[in-house]
């Protein structure tokens, strides 16, 4: 999971050091402030938009990795993917991104899925091999209490090695509550304050679940030690 989020930080970094001179929208995407601040890099005519952020009236919203100003009134969308060629999911993200911008007044002239050459890729392949998987101690039962009732998911190991540290409490408590109430907004069917509080639990989840991954690596360690 660390991994693929490093990964995913430096194929972007560098993807903006190819498109250099752009403004970085610093919202997180779910934001309001994320649109407002998409919309004023657009009226200054910024070259590139970085995370550029929009949603319509109807709650359909997107991130794009790179809006470009074309200087005729007109953007391209730019979508990096850590891969070393597009894939057919990549066209249908890049379509709706299109469709989200077009519904807010944006001019899209054209789409483009910026791929990885096969030699950074290879360069990251051979530092995954190196990493080491969080659940393979948990799941083989190298670290294992009673209370997971023979359970390996996060959910149940998580208060068993670190039991100030629970997901009954929070707004969302597992991947299906969260998936269920981030469908109901992408389909309009939430209040706005519905979808605020949402959000906010959603921040909140996904917290815990970095955390933890921090925390368990604390617990795997202090085993070792011992």
């Amino acid at each position: 999971m660390h991994y693929l989020a490093r990964q995913v930080i430096e194929i972007g970094r560098l993807a903006q050091d190819k498109f250099p001179g752009g403004r970085y929208i610093t919202a997180k995407p779910w934001e309001y402030e994320a649109a407002w601040q998409t919309q004023d890099a657009i009226k200054a005519d910024d070259p590139y938009i970085y995370e550029a952020t929009l949603s319509t009236k109807t709650g359909e919203y997107c991130a794009v990795d790179i809006l470009r100003n074309n200087n005729d009134g007109t953007w391209d969308i730019i979508e990096v993917k850590s891969t070393t060629s597009p894939h057919e999911y990549h066209y249908l993200d890049a379509s709706f991104q299109k469709y989200v911008f077009t519904q807010c007044g944006v001019k899209i002239r054209d789409c483009y899925i910026l791929t990885l050459n096969p030699e950074y890729a290879d360069q990251l392949l051979a530092i995954n091999d190196r990493m080491l998987d969080l659940l393979t101690p948990f799941r083989e039962r190298g670290l294992y209490r009673p209370c997971q009732n023979g359970s390996a998911s996060i959910k149940q190991t998580l208060p068993a090695f670190v039991p100030e540290m629970s997901y009954e409490n929070l707004g969302i408590h597992n991947g299906t509550e969260a998936s269920d109430q981030f469908m109901n907004f992408m389909i309009g069917k939430q209040t706005p304050a519905q979808t605020e509080e949402m959000m906010h639990n959603l921040h909140e989840y996904c917290g815990q679940d970095t955390i933890a991954m921090v925390r368990f690596l604390d617990v795997v360690q202090n085993a070792i030690k011992e």
